[in-house]
């Protein structure tokens, strides 16, 4: 079951070792096995700064298919990962080396955190994409819910892997201005490089 197959490249050391973590049994899932112990992710996919309704989905995929059901409009997601997106590398104007494309996530120290509380292969949701909104800069994890705020256990900075591939630390001071432009893949701004920690 894909759902308990824990890959030691998505834990940050920092936070937890690999393995298998609870999963929150009075979530609404849809077209997966459901275990009470299921891999996480200490990492997430860059979604851009506009949040697209995240909902449980069809009940199965010829509803899915079906031209009649209603997904969520993606059309204003400016990140690289959506519901039902396909992003190519020429809609990356901003530049790849400024534009996030995987971070760390905030985890709260208390559980159930509904960025953290089902399987990273559970499909779009909180677990495996966060935002960058102006109301969404990273932190350091603490006791709050922020399932769409990136974060880290690290002190001073979080880690993220830029779309060309290289790692930059971001400090959680860094202005939310710039944290919002370094989210979104086309805005036309360009991002400085003092607005990465040293």
């Amino acid at each position: 079951m894909l759902n308990q197959v824990s890959l030691p490249l998505m834990h940050c050391p920092t936070r937890r070792v690999p393995g298998l973590y609870p999963f929150d049994l009075t979530c609404l899932t849809r077209n997966a096995h459901v275990a009470p112990l299921v891999a996480k992710s200490d990492y997430a996919g860059n979604g851009g700064d506009f949040v697209v309704r995240i909902e449980p989905g069809p009940r199965s995929l010829s509803a899915g298919d079906d031209p009649a059901y209603r997904w969520p409009d993606p059309r204003k997601a400016n990140g690289l990962f959506c519901l039902r997106s396909a992003v190519r590398r020429a809609d990356v104007t901003d530049g790849s080396a400024y534009t996030y494309l995987v971070g760390e996530k905030y985890v709260s120290d208390n559980w159930p955190d509904l960025g953290d509380d089902q399987a990273m292969s559970c499909g779009f949701g909180y677990d495996i994409v966060r935002w960058t909104a102006l109301d969404y800069a990273p932190r350091p994890d603490g006791p709050q819910q922020a399932p769409r705020a990136f974060g880290s256990a690290h002190p001073g900075a979080c880690q993220f892997a830029m779309y060309d591939g290289s790692l930059r630390a971001v400090a959680y001071e860094i202005d939310p201005e710039l944290h919002r432009r370094l989210g979104r893949r086309a805005d036309g701004h360009g991002v400085p490089d003092t607005a990465f920690a040293r």
